[in-house]
């Protein structure tokens, strides 16, 4: 990270603390500058807490919750898939549940115990034939005997007293220890992975620009649909090319272009595997508007009712992400019909594609963390980076088509005339360019010519 950027944000901090009666700072970026930003998340999937938001672990990003959220109360939901923002509140919970389970269970000061051997699962009667399982059910005297064995190992590896206490009192004490040592370790990973030392701004203002949330989750879906299609056809060559071509004639004569102008999109196979799924935001969004087609295209007559589910799952998308680009401040009620469309979508996305379908975007719709910053800024709209990225636009347009990109034997810098340019525009955009040369260099120009005249005047 170069230095530059944790002094900009210190000094822009500073500034709203010293106006922080009347000024409020957002911070709206994709995806990757917010984890950048905060120093936390990543990838998801690939990154063991990979939302900057919440502590979810990987593993549990398709796992509802054992118990309903308040919200989902409230509204009279079944399933929840929610998680907390962890701002500092939620983090000063979390620090003192974890200072609570040490004063219950002094032995988590010497957590992790690498000898221990035993397992411990989640569910009921989980691990029943494995005899190193908390709740594994011998069958012979001789299992017993070994399973008693390995649990007085376990509470003795522990320092835990067990001379006064039955085999089956053993067992559930053991059991609760395992249990309390699975929630430390939980807390123990999110505190250490979501630590707030090194961000650069606070994580309220960490807002999520839903320019690239649409984006991005337009993608997801094109992806998991074209690869349900290729999975049809993975061992018929003359199948899979006629289907090509047809997504390729679909996309570029009706989605792109017109059968007289048609546009030049290919299909990102390659080497047997899909490549990359792409888009720019208008043609993302308009494939998901006739999202339908591309779904008859892509599943067979034959399986009519996994066809409903994929033309539903876009349908709630839409739902969502119209509502989401509502351009005014989101009521409390509004907010509420945001996030059981969400929710809809997102359980019905889990139960039609499961673990490979969720995304960080995906994941912050379905988590709740959209609302969050609904009730935080009132909308996200007026936050997204739009008009940044036609900026970005024109800079990759300028780099590309009028610099030698580094290529010049002469070593001068191509970014400091672009910002200049950036600078410039502006300026001229915002007014405040016009009201420099009619206002402040008039005056100065003044100011100039008359102590001209005055210096004139003293020197006759």
């Amino acid at each position: 990270m170069t230095p530059i950027l944790p002094v900009f944000f210190s000094k822009l901090n500073k500034f709203k603390d010293d106006h922080s009666s009347g000024l409020q700072l957002a911070y709206p970026a994709d995806m990757c500058s917010q984890c950048k930003t905060l120093r936390q998340g990543g990838a998801m999937k690939l990154s063991t807490y990979g939302c900057y938001c919440c502590g979810v672990h990987k593993n549990d990003l398709a796992k509802a919750n054992s118990e309903l959220c308040a919200d989902c109360i409230r509204l009279g939901r079944t399933q929840c898939y929610h998680h907390d923002v962890l701002v500092e509140d939620v983090m000063l919970q979390l620090h003192e549940e974890k200072a609570d389970l040490i004063r219950e269970f002094p032995h988590l000061h010497h957590y992790p115990f690498k000898k221990s051997r035993i397992k411990v699962g989640s569910s009921i009667g989980d691990g029943s034939a494995d005899p190193r399982h908390i709740e594994f059910e011998p069958r012979t005297v001789q299992q017993r005997i070994q399973h008693n064995n390995l649990i007085q190992e376990e509470l003795r590896l522990r320092g835990i007293p067990f001379d006064a206490l039955s085999p089956h009192e053993r067992r559930l004490m053991l059991h609760e220890l395992l249990i309390s040592e699975w929630r430390y370790s939980l807390l123990k990973g999110v505190m250490e992975a979501k630590t707030k030392e090194d961000a650069m701004i606070l994580l309220e203002k960490a807002v999520p620009c839903i320019l690239h949330l649409e984006n991005r989750v337009s993608e997801c879906l094109i992806c998991m649909l074209l690869l349900k299609a290729l999975s049809y056809l993975e061992d018929d060559n003359h199948a899979l090319n006629h289907y090509i071509l047809q997504v390729e004639k679909y996309m570029n004569e009706s989605i792109f272009g017109e059968p007289d102008a048609p546009s030049g999109w290919k299909f990102p196979y390659e080497e047997n595997k899909l490549g990359d799924v792409k888009f720019s935001n208008w043609r993302a969004r308009r494939i998901i508007e006739e999202f339908h087609h591309l779904v008859d295209l892509s599943i067979p007559e034959t399986d009519a009712n996994l066809r409903n589910e994929w033309k539903q799952s876009a349908d709630r998308y839409l739902e969502v992400i119209r509502l989401l680009r509502w351009k005014k401040t989101f009521t409390a009620a509004k907010i509420d019909s945001f996030q059981n469309k969400a929710d809809d979508f997102f359980i019905g996305w889990i139960n039609l594609v499961g673990y490979d379908g969720i995304t960080n975007y995906v994941h912050m719709l379905g988590a709740g963390h959209i609302r969050f910053f609904l009730r935080k800024w009132g909308s996200l709209y007026r936050l997204q980076n739009q008009g940044w990225e036609q900026y970005n636009a024109r800079v990759a347009s300028f780099w590309h088509h009028r610099t030698t990109k580094g290529g010049n034997k002469y070593d001068k810098s191509k970014i400091l005339p672009i910002a200049r340019w950036l600078l410039r525009l502006m300026l001229w955009k915002t007014g405040e360019g016009e009201h420099y040369f009619q206002h402040v260099k008039h005056n100065a120009n003044n100011d100039d010519s008359s102590s001209d005249d005055e210096s004139d005047y003293d020197s006759e």
